[in-house]
């Protein structure tokens, strides 16, 4: 596809420090959304329930189920979601950094 088309260009992949640039803040960032989750979606009351031997152990049970892949669905999201909102910040600051170096090469300065 490429031989036919000598205007498109295999583009090279993205470069190590390129990709650094977007792993490493959303890993610094992780542990702070996991504090979020786990505060928000906390299952430690009924698994202290649980140990007690309640009579209603399947309502609990599935209260504990809901609030274990609410958990996990929202790990996938929010991470997802991050990875988005640095990108487009990325992408916003890349933008200005071109127009600055466009406006100055024009004026020769």
């Amino acid at each position: 596809l490429a031989a036919r088309r000598p205007d498109r260009v295999a583009k090279p992949p993205i470069s190590s420090s390129c990709l650094s640039v977007f792993v490493f803040p959303v890993l610094s960032m992780l542990p702070t959304l996991r504090e979020a989750i786990m505060l928000h979606l906390n299952s430690e009351s009924l698994t202290g329930l649980l140990k007690n031997r309640p009579t209603n152990k399947l309502e609990i049970w599935e209260d504990l189920r809901i609030i274990s892949f609410s958990r996990s669905i929202v790990a996938v999201y929010s991470t997802c979601m991050l990875v988005v909102l640095l990108r487009v910040q990325l992408n916003i600051i890349g933008g200005y950094i071109y127009l600055d170096n466009a406006t100055v090469g024009k004026n020769g300065t």
